[in-house]
């Protein structure tokens, strides 16, 4: 059996604009999730409770995900909400502009993952 990972906002690059802040610490119930469950299954979403929250973290070197030295961390670690990112600019809209390219590269990967064969390690 193989396994396979897949982080659907890495699949392509946002098309939407966002700042430099929301790039880099917007992890979890931000703009870009928010928007896309808006999108997808807005009775999901509670628009009272849309924030924002961002990790005061300062390093140089560590990084909390995607990089060559991460940092072991929960949510609640590093904000009292749980929430990185912020979610108040999420829209439908937003959703939409991220979802449909995303399934055109999300049907290449899954294509590949459906014929992908390890091969067999040398002697």
């Amino acid at each position: 059996m193989m396994a396979f990972t897949l982080f659907p906002p890495s699949l392509q690059p946002d098309p939407v604009k966002v700042s430099e802040r929301e790039r880099v610490f917007g992890i979890h119930a931000n703009d870009w999730e928010t928007s896309v469950m808006m999108a997808l299954s807005p009775e999901r979403v509670r628009p009272d409770r849309l924030n924002v929250a961002y990790p005061q973290f300062e390093s140089e070197t560590l990084r909390l995900e995607f990089s060559a030295a991460n940092v072991a961390w929960t949510s609640r670690d590093l904000t009292s909400s749980g929430t990185f990112g912020d979610a108040r600019e999420a829209t439908a809209e937003r959703g939409w502009q991220r979802i449909d390219p995303m399934i055109r590269k999300l049907t290449a990967v899954l294509t590949e993952i459906s014929i992908f064969e390890m091969s067999t390690p040398a002697p």
